[in-house]
């Protein structure tokens, strides 16, 4: 993986520089990452990091605009988001 230049983690947060970064200095790969987040946004830059989101509710409710063909998992908080990680990982 090549590193993103400091000046693309500056961009919005849809522009995954950030994610790309710290998977890079963790030596992950975007298929085997999760990113966890509470807005659509945070799931547009899971998928264009390559990676797979997890979206966070709040209240019981999603947050933002999402429709069923949305390719990010909801979960009722971190605790469930974890337990979805661990469940796919022993597959």
């Amino acid at each position: 993986m090549s590193s993103p230049s400091f000046r693309s983690m500056l961009l919005p947060k849809t522009v995954p520089g950030m994610l790309l970064f710290a998977m890079d200095v963790l030596g992950a790969f975007p298929s085997q990452s999760f990113f966890i987040g509470d807005r659509t946004s945070d799931m547009e830059a899971a998928r264009r990091a390559g990676c797979r989101g997890i979206m966070l509710c709040r209240n019981g409710l999603p947050t933002g605009e999402h429709s069923l063909k949305d390719e990010f998992w909801l979960a009722k908080n971190l605790v469930e988001a974890v337990a979805y990680i661990e469940k796919l990982e022993s597959v």
